[in-house]
């Protein structure tokens, strides 16, 4: 026999539910069962370098930023569909986002070369949009999901933006980010924030072990704890993005 998942049990708990209440008006009293939390999906360091190598063979200007956008500066698709021209400073590497709450994210090298190439080659246009359709219209949110399938199936990846937003999240999570930075970078909110760092407990201890230094004291002398004097490597000289 096989035994069902937490969530197969929770699925098949709803469906009698709303059977019995929309049938016969009975509200059914069945306990759910707990679900482990999900782990977020994200691409792979050799699968990031698979997507990357074959957006530069192909040398389309706009696939390439509509996909960093995602990979390297963690866009919602919603932020990405609403995102003008107007909202990219290049002189500052600084993109201007609008969600619940606007935020401001850095850009780094390869992103905005990126978004350098595409708008020197982005066709001329009354709309002031980011990225335009075949009719010089902005790009609607099913428009930005099918091209980023479209984009992954030619890498033979199963793609798609929250994927990549993913990626970026994680990878901003093993450069060593806290998750106040992650947040106000990426706009996460912290209960989801929380699913990525869970599977970070590692890179956490070491972090903790790097902040004192515990001697081993002799028999009756107390601990001196010593604190670590070495200042903390900035994300830009950790390497991050290491794929270039």
């Amino acid at each position: 026999e096989r035994e069902l998942k937490a969530g197969s049990v929770n699925s098949i708990i709803s469906s009698l539910t709303h059977f019995f209440r929309g049938t016969y008006g009975i509200d059914l009293s069945l306990e759910r069962l707990e679900e482990p939390p999900t782990k977020p999906k994200s691409l792979s360091l050799p699968e990031q370098t698979l997507l990357l190598n074959m957006l530069y063979r192909e040398n389309s200007a706009r696939d390439t930023a509509l996909i960093l956008l995602f990979l390297m500066a963690g866009l919602r698709t919603s932020e990405c569909a609403n995102l003008d021209t107007t909202d990219l400073d290049l002189t500052n590497a600084m993109l201007k986002l609008t969600h619940k709450q606007p935020r401001f994210v850095p850009i780094n090298s390869v992103l905005r070369a990126a978004l350098t190439d595409w708008l020197s080659r982005r066709p001329h246009s009354d709309c002031t949009a980011m990225f335009l359709n075949k009719d010089s219209e902005r790009f609607s949110i099913p428009s930005i999901d099918n091209s980023i399938k479209r984009i992954g199936r030619q890498a033979r990846l199963d793609i798609s933006p929250q994927l990549l937003r993913n990626t970026c999240i994680r990878r901003l999570v093993d450069a060593g980010a806290d998750s106040l930075l992650i947040g106000r970078l990426t706009g996460a909110d912290p209960a989801t924030l929380q699913h990525f760092l869970d599977l970070n407990q590692v890179h956490a201890g070491a972090i903790m072990e790097a902040l004192v230094a515990v001697p081993v004291p002799p028999p009756n002398h107390p601990v001196n704890f010593t604190c670590a004097t070495t200042e903390p490597t900035p994300l830009r000289k950790q390497g991050f993005p290491s794929l270039f």
